[in-house]
């Protein structure tokens, strides 16, 4: 039997000399369950799009769910050393910057990703021509964390 709980969900903890209970392990489990459950059943999905070589307000890049997004981890890296191309983006946002790119010959730093935000996904455009800073280089495959409800 245990001979401890935690203090936020009260699971069991035993002590060295503490005998298990199959029955504790399965009110413990129980007990996981429905807290996951009152949180919403959080949804997370992962994905890819391949970039079409544009940019800006008239074409933006859409991602569509079958869930309510909350937050989105886009990744724009084409090796491991590209540590620096991704965003990060939750619903509350409607303007980020975006991370360092080169484009025609000198480096740009900051540029605003404007976001639009659906009850099943999510759209972003830059407001210069960059297909760099909108994550959408032609034939490039941009890889997307989604978690949402």
């Amino acid at each position: 039997m245990a001979s401890g709980q935690t203090s936020n969900y009260k699971l069991n903890q035993w002590a060295a000399e503490d005998k298990v209970l199959r029955e504790e392990f399965n009110q413990d489990n129980f007990k996981i369950e429905t807290a996951i459950a009152d949180r919403g059943n959080c949804k997370i999905k992962t994905g890819t799009y391949v970039g079409t070589g544009t940019a800006g307000r008239d074409t933006p890049v859409t991602l569509t769910f079958d869930f309510y997004p909350l937050i989105v981890f886009l990744n724009g890296a084409e090796t491991q050393s590209e540590t620096t191309k991704y965003y990060i983006a939750h619903r509350h946002n409607t303007c980020i910057c975006s991370p360092t790119y080169y484009h025609s010959a000198s480096y740009h730093y900051g540029r605003p990703l404007y976001l639009t935000w659906a009850d099943n996904g999510l759209s972003f455009y830059v407001d210069i021509d960059a297909p760099e800073a909108q994550f959408n280089v032609l034939d490039r495959t941009y890889h997307y964390i989604v978690i949402g409800i």
